[in-house]
């Protein structure tokens, strides 16, 4: 048989059950949500796997631990906080955008890290160096111009887009031609100029060194000439047809009243290539 203070100590325990029946069944009343219980109380946890450590996958918060949720979470340098890639598709997710300080893996945005931030913003990403198709981020580089597509005109110098030069235009004759390569003979190109240009160092092939067409008179020894003075000049020691301006050559050079083919002296020309005339020798 149950004393009074036994039976007293019972009726308070059913009067509180019954009290937190009918507070269940009230509308609008909410009862206090403890992180930690190893119950899911949601909204608003997200998970509950009855602790309150962090990095495990469930925060201290009771949120999953996912890049892009607007937390710092556990391992997390920076949170992009777009709302575009949080949830359970895991950290780095195509769906998340990233900010312009944040990458979508949850660390600082960076050119070279390899993750294209389009907030940045970012075209394209190398790991740091320049490639044909991306301006890396050298030493030196001024930020606007790092992990941007490699474009020649773009006034960032990259050789591995086979770059020589840069100047930010693509107007030919001012040092650094449309195409940046150095404007100069042998470079392949016809620049401003240049008759012509085959790149290959090699006289008399129709294109000089010089840039000029083969021919007598562009400054070029080639072929049967003896000189060329670029020029085509008479009496000036290299004569118009690129022959040395010498008795005996068989033109007739000023100065000159006769040349024969041969070897002076002959019946008709004497002497310094004179018409033989008495007296004359």
């Amino acid at each position: 048989m149950l004393n009074l203070g036994t039976r007293g100590r019972l009726r308070r325990l059913a009067l509180v059950i019954m009290g937190a029946a009918m507070l269940s069944l009230a509308p609008g009343v909410a009862f206090a949500q403890v992180c930690g219980n190893g119950a899911l109380e949601s909204p608003p946890e997200g998970c509950d796997d009855g602790n309150t450590v962090g990095g495990d996958g469930c925060s201290a918060f009771c949120t999953i631990e996912d890049c892009g949720n607007a937390i710092l979470d556990v391992g997390e340098t920076c949170d992009p906080a777009t709302g575009t890639c949080g949830g359970p598709s895991g950290a780095g997710s195509i769906a998340c955008s990233g900010s312009p300080t944040c990458d979508n893996d949850c660390t600082p945005a960076a050119c070279g890290d390899g993750n294209v931030n389009a907030a940045v913003p970012e075209d394209c990403e190398s790991g740091g160096v320049d490639t044909a198709g991306c301006d890396g981020d050298p030493a030196g580089t001024p930020a606007a111009q790092n992990c941007t597509f490699a474009g020649c005109g773009d006034t960032r110098l990259n050789t591995a887009n086979n770059e020589q030069c840069d100047d930010g235009n693509a107007t030919p004759g001012d040092g650094c031609g449309p195409s940046c390569k150095f404007e100069v003979c042998g470079n392949g190109i016809v620049d401003p100029g240049e008759a012509c240009d085959d790149g290959n160092g090699v006289n008399d092939d129709g294109c000089d060194t010089n840039c000029t067409a083969t021919a007598c008179g562009n400054g070029i020894v080639a072929g049967t000439e003896e000189c060329d003075d670029g020029a085509n000049d008479p009496g000036d020691g290299c004569g118009p047809t690129c022959l040395i301006e010498l008795c005996g050559n068989a033109f007739l050079d000023p100065g000159e009243e006769c040349d024969p083919c041969n070897p002076l002296p002959t019946a008709s020309c004497v002497g310094l290539c004179q018409d033989i005339q008495c007296g004359n020798g």
